[in-house]
């Protein structure tokens, strides 16, 4: 079902603070702790595959190096390019929650990447565009989501599925009631209906 034939339940765009928002701050050191911790596992396997995983140990401190200095750039960037706002637009309807980017500087940035890796044979360039511009927008149906966190002081909702965070979504002073109760009972209510679901199966077998 596309979001044209579901029935919309609120709608509203907001430029989020970046690097003086905590939330954005966390997700980004989580997503460059994930980085490190894959490029050790791919290394780890070729150190082994060599018969060298000794020569492993002396990597970390100049992965340690590389990884600080991409989140200073991440936060240049996000001061210098992006002015420390982003703005998207969040919409609830009565089957899924969507976001979407509407930063032009962003879109052209992950296109940029893209294109500069591939002509540069670098590919953690270019698939750092391609995350980037897979991450500006999306949908999560309400029966996917698995737990809820309200911050009613920065005015966040952070919505996960079984086992991360999905979205978090930034709100006005004027909508944030209307938005944290929305959430709360479109999730609810499909919730039920999952429960429903899946207790006919049950009886028809």
């Amino acid at each position: 079902m596309s979001q044209a034939e579901e029935k919309e339940i609120l709608s509203w765009d907001f430029a989020f603070p970046l690097v003086t928002n905590r939330f954005f701050l966390y997700d980004a050191v989580k997503a460059l702790v994930w980085t490190g911790g894959i490029m050790i596992l791919l290394m780890a396997v070729g150190f082994a595959l060599d018969g060298n995983f000794g020569s492993l140990w002396g990597i970390f401190p100049v992965l340690g190096i590389i990884l600080a200095g991409f989140f200073v750039m991440f936060l240049l960037i996000s001061l210098i390019i992006f002015g420390n706002r982003y703005p998207a637009r969040f919409t609830l309807t009565d089957r899924a929650v969507y976001w979407s980017g509407r930063s032009r500087v962003g879109r052209k940035a992950n296109a940029l990447a893209v294109v500069l890796g591939i002509l540069a044979r670098k590919p953690a360039v270019a698939g750092a565009g391609m995350l980037g511009a897979a991450g500006d927008a999306g949908r999560l149906s309400w029966k996917s989501v698995r737990r809820i966190k309200e911050y009613p002081a920065e005015r966040v909702i952070t919505i996960m599925n079984g086992w991360r965070v999905v979205i978090r979504l930034y709100c006005t002073p004027e909508n944030y009631p209307a938005a944290a109760g929305s959430v709360r009972s479109l999730a609810a209510n499909a919730a039920r209906r999952k429960k429903r679901g899946a207790a006919a199966g049950k009886a028809m077998k």
